[in-house]
């Protein structure tokens, strides 16, 4: 129970932009396991797979299939999936509804978990230092090139048409380049969830993917067959990046274990860019995805990736306590992973 607990708040934090379920894994204790079992599922297990494919016995499938690794696996992944379809529906409102204050509470969240990382640091190098200034530089070029905005835009003009052309209500279905998208961004995702201070939800809303996902989501309860496959594709995206990036990242950290924290940092803090709470809008009638067709929704807001600043104290208020529970629930975290956190 104790480990679906963890899974479950490892998949909260997933789902939340800027909060890494990496750190709170190490905050929980078990980052080390989880990377030695995740680790465990690499070229030679998939050798010993396909073997027992040709030559299948239940005494084979046993010793290598149902280890404690798989078992403690599991057990995260029912906690952190019973989170992620629980909450999906409450974020989704909060970002249609509350877009300023649930970025407000982003904020908090990442910038009171800076600490984190930084205390994995053995030596603070000014030499190793340099690649926290690359790390800023890769999420400022991201956050700044990539305007989520536009491809909601597109997407509503291309629902438009399909409605326009059919002359009425109209089931949709994904397109191959949003599957073949989504599957990129599942192998990028889980390579930045694994990471302790890197968000693999950030990563899908730098590019435009977190809306469609989050979407996707918090419809399970309909289980609409285009969602279910969406997903589906999203995490086969995610086992192929596993599979790839743990064995790079175990590399490349053991190697250079400072530069890649120091990295990781500067992530961090050029993500505060793209979590600014106020930004840029434009009010415009958008085409979406409603239960199994299309609908129009009047009057929506539009952010875009420009910052901008707050419209008086009444505006300010709400986003800035929200930053400030935010940042005392990392506190509270901060406090408790003392003395847990290593690698």
């Amino acid at each position: 129970m104790k480990q679906i607990l963890f899974g479950a708040v490892i998949g909260l934090a997933n789902i939340i932009p800027g909060v890494s379920g990496g750190t709170f894994a190490l905050i929980l204790g078990i980052y080390p396991k989880m990377l030695e079992a995740l680790g465990s599922y690499d070229t030679r297990f998939v050798k010993a797979l396909l073997s027992w494919v040709r030559r299948p016995r239940l005494k084979g499938f046993k010793t290598l299939v149902l280890t404690e690794h798989t078992f403690f696996l599991m057990r995260l992944l029912v906690g952190a999936l019973a989170a992620i379809f629980l909450l999906s529906q409450g974020l989704k409102y909060s970002l249609e509804n509350h877009y300023s204050i649930t970025y407000g509470f982003f904020l908090g969240l990442i910038l009171f978990s800076i600490p984190i990382p930084y205390r994995l640091l053995s030596e603070k190098r000014p030499s190793a230092a340099l690649w926290l200034l690359v790390g800023v530089g890769v999420t400022l070029f991201i956050s700044i090139q990539v305007d989520p905005s536009e491809k909601l835009l597109e997407k509503s003009l291309h629902y438009q048409s399909m409605l326009e052309g059919a002359g009425g209500d109209i089931a949709i279905r994904y397109t191959f380049s949003e599957y073949l998208s989504i599957f990129f961004m599942g192998v990028l995702a889980v390579s930045a969830m694994v990471l302790p201070g890197i968000s693999g939800s950030f990563v899908l809303l730098l590019f435009g993917n977190y809306y469609p996902v989050i979407t996707a989501l918090s419809r399970m309860s309909h289980f609409y067959p285009e969602d279910v496959f969406y997903l589906g594709v999203f995490g086969v995206g995610c086992l192929v990046g596993m599979a790839i990036f743990i064995r790079i990242f175990n590399f490349v950290f053991t190697r250079f274990r400072d530069q890649t924290i120091f990295f990781l940092i500067g992530l961090m803090l050029g993500s505060l860019y793209a979590l600014w709470p106020f930004k840029a809008y434009r009010t415009v009638d958008l085409y979406m995805k409603a239960n199994d067709g299309i609908s129009l929704i009047t009057g929506y807001r539009l952010y875009s990736n420009l910052p901008a600043w707050w419209q008086g104290f009444g505006e300010l208020a709400p986003v800035f306590g929200a930053f400030v529970v935010g940042g005392v629930v990392m506190l509270v975290f901060n406090r408790y992973d003392k003395g847990k956190v290593s690698i």
